[in-house]
């Protein structure tokens, strides 16, 4: 084994390693937006949540003063408040979800070649080594 060709090799097992962080860490960015897509209650702040989630501690913490808008208004108000809550934590999760799939793939897509031209090195190092028959 010559020396340049150790060099590339360690280039190119460097290379692998680093993609094999960015997948585990990608990976693990869209699990997360995965469960914000499809448990926002996890993802969102307690206090958030509780407001979209009970109707009374909507009305208990609105900033407006309640007693000016009937039941059927406050309602309203929380539905809508609750369809933008929720499809807004929805929405960050499926884009969250897509773009940390796509660093996964464009990570993969940079690996492979790598190792195969890693092994394919180190396959030609063994091949050269080993003594004539």
């Amino acid at each position: 084994m010559n020396t340049r060709s150790a060099l590339w090799q360690i280039y190119l097992l460097g290379v692998c390693s680093l993609c094999l962080l960015v997948l585990g860490l990608a990976g693990a960015a869209a699990l997360l937006g995965s469960v914000r897509l499809h448990y926002p209650q996890i993802s969102l702040p307690d206090d958030q949540w509780a407001r979209t989630r009970s109707f009374e501690h909507f009305v208990a913490t609105r900033p407006q003063p309640a007693s000016t808008m009937s039941n059927e208004e406050l309602r309203a108000a929380w539905q809508r408040y609750r369809h933008l809550v929720i499809g807004r934590e929805r929405r960050l999760g499926k884009q969250q979800l897509v773009r940390w799939a796509i660093v996964m793939v464009v990570a993969f897509a940079i690996f492979l070649p790598h190792l195969w031209a890693a092994r394919r090195l180190a396959r030609e190092d063994r091949e050269a080594a080993k003594p004539p028959d």
